[in-house]
Formats: structure tokens, sequence, C-alpha cells
């Protein structure tokens, strides 16, 4: 029995790395695109409820002005301010995404003068 091949008695697979290594090239494009509208849809998200938050801190010490004044300042837009008794719920938008924030007016009381001689 001769084992000696013959050229053409066989298929040659050389070259068909080639079409494999594109097709996984273009699938790791597709995820990597994928991945980076994920990570910029959560930064924009935080971002608007980082706004939220300020502003309702501001609001709850300062009222409604203020709460517009620092959304302002963070690129966000107010579109709902409610006072709860003591808490503050602000809505703004910034850059399309919408975020609530609940702040609460605590009023500071100030420490009793400790010390010698200040009682």
């Amino acid at each position: 029995m001769d084992v000696r091949r013959r050229k053409g008695e066989y298929h040659d697979q050389r070259g068909q790395v080639v079409p494999i290594l594109a097709v996984v090239l273009v699938l790791a494009g597709i995820l990597a695109f994928g991945l980076v509208h994920v990570a910029v849809a959560a930064s924009q998200k935080a971002s608007a409820e980082a706004a939220a938050e300020a502003a309702a801190l501001a609001g709850a010490a300062e009222g409604p002005g203020a709460a517009r004044s620092v959304a302002r300042e963070n690129g966000a837009r107010v579109v709902g301010y409610v006072t709860l008794d003591v808490d503050v719920l602000v809505t703004v938008v910034r850059r399309g995404i919408q975020a609530t924030a609940r702040a609460r007016w605590v009023p500071l009381t100030s420490p009793e003068p400790t010390g010698p001689g200040l009682r």
C-alpha cells in the first residue's frame, strides 16, 4: 500500500483561517459596538440621577429656584417639583434621560456650647 499522496488527491485546507478570522473579527466588532452603547446609556443615566439628587438637595434647603439653578448648572431641566411635608421630590431631564430624586429638609440644631465656664 502506497501511503504517499499524489498532488490533487486531497483537499488543501490552507486559506480557511482567513474567512474564519474575518467572521470572528466582525462579531467582535458588533459586540464592542453594543458594549459602547450600553456604557454610554449607563453614563447618561448616572449623570441625570446625579443632577436630580443635587437639585433635590438644593430644593430642600433653599426652594424651587435653587433646584432649577442647580439643575441648570448640571445641564438638566427641572420638569417636576413637589413638596411633601419636609420632603422635596424633584424630577429632571438631562440629555433626554429623566431622573427623580427625593431630599429631606431637616433644620440644623446647634449643639449646646460646652467647655470650661460655658455652662
